[in-house]
């Protein structure tokens, strides 16, 4: 691994994030919501559309995209101050390296200079200890395991929920009565 650059993915790396996404859904089809039928039916534009409206970051090793990490913006309003990741995803030829810590501190950087989340959710299998080991050594803490979360092709498999708080809530306003009393 001569050059490693991480950073957010863009239009025109669609091609690549797709054949990385392909990878992932044939090496490990357990860690993804998405099944390798719904990633092929979806077009180039949709793919576009999804790297300028999300924030996914990759990382490249000599210009080859070899792990990606996706921050999920809540589309409900009351849910917006939790964000979701997902997709977390490192070439198995590429994998021991480290590169899934790499991708993980750059995009907790970059949450953390938005200033808009108060915490981050992520589920992953119960049996991915590498990527629970990684999840816990960042402070996310499980605080549910879900039965039979996911199920495609006769599998069923188990996921551990984790959440990693970032700032305390604002508390509400105190107000006083009379000021209440002599403004309105």
């Amino acid at each position: 691994m001569d050059q490693l650059i991480i950073r957010r993915l863009l239009p025109q790396d669609a091609e690549q994030f797709q054949q990385l996404k392909l990878q992932g859904l044939q090496t490990d089809p357990e860690a993804f919501v998405a099944t390798i039928e719904e990633l092929q039916a979806q077009s180039a534009e949709q793919i576009i559309h999804r790297l300028q409206t999300e924030y996914i970051l990759g990382a490249f090793s000599n210009g080859k995209l070899i792990g990606s990490l996706h921050l999920i913006d809540q589309e409900k309003q009351k849910f917006s101050h939790i964000g979701i990741l997902g997709g977390m995803y490192v070439d198995l030829h590429y994998r021991g390296l480290g590169l899934g810590k790499l991708l993980l501190k750059q995009m907790l950087t970059h949450i953390l200079s938005q200033n808009k989340y108060y915490s981050l959710q992520l589920k992953v299998i119960t049996s991915n200890a590498t990527a629970i080991k990684l999840y816990e050594a960042f402070g996310f803490q499980r605080w549910a395991t879900e039965k039979n979360a996911l199920h495609y092709q006769g599998n069923y498999w188990d996921q551990y929920h984790y959440m990693l708080v970032l700032s305390q809530p604002q508390a509400p306003k105190t107000v006083n009565k009379n000021e209440i009393l002599t403004t309105g």
